[in-house]
């Protein structure tokens, strides 16, 4: 698949199973990468991981640059639900 220089949404990006495969992704450099999860701080710590993985498995010249975007919520739930007990 060429998803070199297009922008992805990976579903569950956080987990374990995501991160692998966002991880798979950086090497075709895809221009943006939306990063979701369930709860924001999920979406935010994957892409610390995978700006980590960036600087430990890429040289200077080959790095992705591809820019990271951490998206949150439940998409089961429709938006006028969102916070109702």
């Amino acid at each position: 698949m060429d998803i070199r220089g297009k922008t992805i949404l990976l579903l569950g990006g956080a987990g374990q199973v995501g991160l692998a495969i966002a991880k798979k992704m950086l090497h075709e450099n895809p221009k943006k990468l939306i990063i979701s999860s369930l709860f924001k701080e999920e979406s935010e710590e994957a892409i610390k991981e995978l700006k980590s993985y960036i600087k430990r498995v890429f040289k200077d010249d080959a790095r992705p640059t591809t820019k990271f975007v951490p998206e949150s919520g439940n998409i089961f739930v429709r938006e006028e639900l969102v916070g109702l007990s």
